[in-house]
């Protein structure tokens, strides 16, 4: 299983953005799942710009749930 993540780590968003849903076409071209992180701002870093606070942990770490929660949802109606 294949995730790719990007994080808003910078303000250029028009480049974030485009970056991001290129990876989001390739991911869903090759059946690889996609995690947004759009709600992961600057805002959610340490003031070394770089490393995320707990809070912006929290929603990485909500994301990646509810991407994996998603798939054992979808793998168990196909295989009942």
């Amino acid at each position: 299983m294949d995730i790719f993540l990007i994080l808003y780590y910078f303000d250029p968003i028009h480049i974030t953005k485009q970056v991001n849903d290129h990876l989001r076409r390739l991911c869903n071209e090759n059946s690889f799942y996609y995690v947004d992180n759009s709600l992961i701002t600057t805002d959610y870093l340490w003031r070394d710009g770089l490393h995320l606070s707990d809070s912006g942990s929290k929603i990485l770490s909500d994301n990646i749930s509810d991407c994996l929660n998603s798939i054992l949802r979808r793998n168990k109606v196909n295989n009942d």
